[in-house]
């Protein structure tokens, strides 16, 4: 690489100069106070770890999002993180085996082999809350309740709750006899929301009718009370998981519409963000302010396992930097640095770290133009105005 391009980053990895990095800075700060109010414990997983506890079985999309490494000293394959989740499922399943309920979170940063959106930061710095060891639907409700409350508190507005879940496609998959293929075309058309794509791979199948129009219901039924009230009516009865399923989706809607009457809940079952571990509920939430998900979500309750614990879990997380972008919420203002000469520094030395305790700035070097110089006179500090 020639002197002239040593600067050059790679596409899609950014660094924060000062002004960005207090606010981000700021902003982790601030949510993780959130998160402890609500007894949710800090954790600070390694960046790096061996792929086989790093990634999931069976999940290609997080397999193919992260960097992977050669470890000079075992020889093994080592990865840099591409989502935290699966570490906190570990320290949940080894490092802290409680019986009961596990709250934790997190904020750190995640390496991605390519951007998830266009556009979108290879290293986001994901900070997020993990609920382990509640199996009901009051800890989705508590975990929503949670994220939202992460957007609200930093000054985002307008507000939409995306929520969906996935056991009704996986059971009407299952009623419907499906092959593996076709189960994930399906699900990937979902994914894509190409209803296109999707009535292309709903017309090769051969498969009951009733279950063809409850499949076509599930693409294109979404919205408010009303999109779900629907959803009851054409899916409830085709199965006892099913069943159970909505009525977590009645709780989740109706519980959130009341603890927060200024955020619009809205079902949308085809919504599967992130990667390919979910169970059951899932969430996202977006606001007019960004063209994307500002948070995500969701039950994934068969990760533990892989740990040799089976444990119900359910959590989100965002990007700092994304939130640094919409949020509204400011740092505390910052007052002018002080400056002291080089010669005053020793004289001043007890007088400099008073100020520095209570939270002034003080730099040694002189002051520029109207800066405030602290100088040593008459055997006495005294503060100028230059």
């Amino acid at each position: 690489m020639s002197s002239v391009n040593r600067w050059l980053l790679p596409e899609g990895i950014e660094e924060l100069l000062p002004e960005t990095a207090r606010r981000v800075e700021f902003l982790r700060r601030h949510l993780l106070n959130l998160y402890t109010s609500w007894g949710y414990q800090l954790v600070i997983p390694p960046l790096v770890e061996f792929t086989e506890s790093l990634l999931l079985d069976q999940n290609s999309d997080l397999d193919l999002k992260t960097l992977k490494v050669m470890d000079r000293i075992s020889g093994k394959m080592m990865g840099l993180r591409a989502d935290i989740t699966a570490q906190i499922a570990r320290i949940d399943a080894h490092a802290m085996r409680n019986e009961g309920a596990n709250r934790l979170c997190y904020a750190g940063s995640v390496v991605h082999t390519t951007p998830s959106a266009p556009l979108a930061s290879r290293s986001p710095i994901q900070i997020g809350c993990e609920l382990y060891g509640e199996s009901s639907v009051s800890g989705d409700v508590e975990v929503m309740s949670l994220m939202l409350q992460t957007l609200s508190t930093i000054g985002v507005a307008d507000l939409t709750l995306d929520l969906g879940h996935i056991s009704i496609l996986e059971e009407l998959q299952l009623a419907a006899e499906l092959s593996a293929t076709d189960r994930d075309a399906l699900a990937a058309a979902l994914k894509t929301k190409s209803m296109a794509q999707f009535d292309a791979v709903l017309a090769q199948l051969t498969i009951d009718t009733k279950i063809q129009q409850q499949l076509r219901a599930v693409a294109t039924i979404q919205g408010g009370s009303d999109a779900l009230r629907q959803l009851d009516e054409l899916l409830r009865g085709t199965s006892a998981n099913l069943d159970i399923a909505l009525d977590e989706l009645q709780v989740s809607f109706q519980t959130i519409a009341k603890r927060f009457p200024s955020v619009a809940v809205f079902i949308d079952l085809t919504e599967m963000r992130g990667f390919d571990y979910h169970t059951g509920l899932v969430f996202s939430a977006l606001s007019s302010s960004s063209g994307k998900p500002l948070a995500n979500g969701g039950r994934y309750n068969n990760i533990s396992h892989q740990f040799g614990r089976d444990r119900a879990a359910t959590g989100f997380n965002c990007d700092l930097k994304a939130l640094s972008l919409v949020a509204t919420v400011e740092p505390p203002e910052m007052l002018a640095p002080i400056y002291v000469a080089s010669s005053d520094v020793e004289a001043l030395w007890q007088e400099i770290e008073v100020r520095r305790q209570n939270g002034e700035t003080v730099v040694e070097g002189n002051a520029p133009e109207g800066g405030r110089q602290l100088i040593y006179r008459d055997q006495r500090a005294a503060l100028i105005n230059l």
